[in-house]
């Protein structure tokens, strides 16, 4: 009888606002990922209450599971944390995807883990997990003259719209190699590819 391995739960959180008035601002960089790579996978997402998020399942050869928080930014550890308890999904299985303004607009950064550089989403994560988790950071640039707060909460500006898709495209193949390959080889792409900026 042929021993079928036993693929890891992988889970790919993407952190945002929920509702329309966030939509498209620069807050919300990983709830767009999340949104392509649904299309790209065929899959939708569902409200799941256990959650506190809007949940999909994306059917192949590893298990993965796409997460949005619907909890506001400040609380997104809470649907993290209860999503990974449901699915035993290990630590070194999860990514997310966040916005960060110490990165240039089009620039991302994967790392194994880290602090939260003040980013509330990750924070709130780190609470609940500790530091010991994958991140894709996706470089929105720094305010000029306004609040961070407020800068974050803004909807990209026309040249930024007008790169947006391939950035958001980038994202994508970032977080399939980490799916199919781990997260050296996407390490590899993500961060060489800074340096070719």
């Amino acid at each position: 009888m042929k021993v079928i391995e036993e693929r890891p739960v992988k889970l790919i959180v993407g952190l945002g606002n929920p509702g329309s008035r966030y939509a498209y601002t620069r807050h919300n960089l990983g709830f767009l990922v999340l949104d392509e790579l649904a299309k790209g996978w065929g899959t939708s997402f569902k409200a799941v209450s256990r959650f506190e998020g809007d949940f999909a399942k994306v059917d192949g050869d590893s298990s993965v599971y796409l997460l949005k928080p619907s909890t506001f930014m400040n609380l997104s550890g809470l649907a993290v944390k209860k999503c990974m308890q449901f699915y035993k999904v290990k630590k070194e299985n999860l990514l997310v995807i966040s916005d960060d303004a110490d990165l240039d607009f089009g620039i991302m950064k994967l790392k194994p883990k880290g602090g939260s550089g003040g980013h509330r989403g990750l924070k709130h994560i780190q609470s609940h997990l500790g530091p010991d988790y994958s991140r894709l950071k996706m470089g929105i640039g720094s305010p000029k003259r306004e609040a961070l707060e407020d800068y974050v909460l803004e909807k990209f500006t026309e040249k930024e719209m007008s790169e947006l898709g391939a950035f958001v495209g980038d994202a994508e193949d970032i977080v399939k190699l980490w799916v199919l390959e781990g997260l050296e080889a996407a390490m590899n792409r993500a961060n060489t590819k800074n340096s070719e900026n």
